[in-house]
């Protein structure tokens, strides 16, 4: 089990409990022992529009003056401030520049079997599709991402919550059957899922929470007959403004992209694009010899993003 610097009192509470970990088993072992697959990581920046930019400004000046109050031990409304942290997810989820990117990638790309596409739970303005959009005139993330796949002539089905287990156990076996090309999920395929044949995963949202991420690598890696390889296509939020505010972003981004990049076999081509965004928000990696392991230096409290 990954733990994120946010989770040690769990941690160190279950390992009161169980006692330390007596074996370790890492993703480059069982690569490197034909376990696991190799993969190739692709990087795709995407940036705020001028609204999403004032919008997200406005909601993390607000989480940060809540976080600040609770630091110096004033009561705040905890359920205001998960509630202002689910706002900015979901807005962060529901970028217009995810979508055109996503556009132009499969652009020039046929359709091909056994590919998930990630997608978060947020919603972005639309007059089209009335059928699938919310009381409030927009439409479901995860809903502009089949358009964009039935466009280029993709088969693909949504995997949801809204989806009956009956349901989801047809698109499953329609998926393996290569009936359908393409799953489009919100979240319930992190965990309990096994098709060892998916060998491609497009990543257009993702949360802060390693074991997620992690998971939805994970989906991809098992090995299959004729599978070679899986392929990892992540959207990764680097807004052109360094404001602080949007360092702190692009650091949280930065560190599912050097998780990735740490095991990925095409690490050569990814060391300029991830250069270029250290150099350009000034982020510090500091190295953990006695583990192999790195991390960003913050100045900015975890609690805070």
């Amino acid at each position: 089990t990954p733990w994120s610097k946010r989770e040690e009192e769990k941690r160190d509470s279950l390992q009161a409990y169980y006692g330390d970990i007596v074996e370790t088993y890492t993703l480059q072992r069982a690569m490197d022992e034909k376990i696991l697959t190799q993969y190739r990581y692709n990087i795709y920046p995407v940036s705020l529009n001028p609204d999403e930019a004032e919008e997200y400004q406005r909601i993390s000046k607000k989480i940060l003056q809540m976080v600040a109050m609770r630091n110096q031990g004033k009561k705040i409304d905890e359920g205001a401030l998960q509630n202002l942290s689910f706002k900015r997810s979901r807005l962060l989820d529901s970028l217009e520049d995810k979508f055109v990117t996503l556009d132009e990638v499969l652009k020039n790309k046929k359709p091909s079997p056994y590919t998930l596409f990630y997608s978060g739970s947020g919603s972005v303005e639309s007059d089209d599709d009335p059928d699938e959009n919310n009381d409030d005139g927009t439409i479901r993330s995860i809903s502009l991402i089949t358009t964009i796949l039935k466009k280029y002539n993709w088969y693909t089905s949504h995997f949801t919550s809204k989806e009956s287990p009956l349901e989801r156990q047809r698109i499953l076996q329609s998926f393996k059957d290569e009936a359908i090309d393409a799953i489009a999920a919100i979240k319930v395929l992190d965990e309990g899922f096994d098709v060892p044949m998916c060998r491609e995963a497009y990543i257009t949202a993702s949360s802060k929470n390693e074991r997620q991420f992690i998971q939805r690598r994970g989906r991809i890696l098992r090995r299959a007959k004729g599978k070679k390889e899986s392929i990892i296509h992540d959207f990764v939020i680097l807004h052109n403004d360094t404001d602080d505010v949007f360092k702190t972003l692009a650091e949280s981004e930065l560190l599912r992209v050097m998780e990735f990049y740490n095991s990925a076999a095409n690490q050569e081509e990814l060391l300029p694009q991830i250069d270029i965004i250290i150099k350009k928000y000034n982020i510090t990696i500091n190295t953990d010899d006695s583990h192999g392991e790195w991390w960003i230096q913050k100045n900015v409290a975890w609690g805070c993003w």
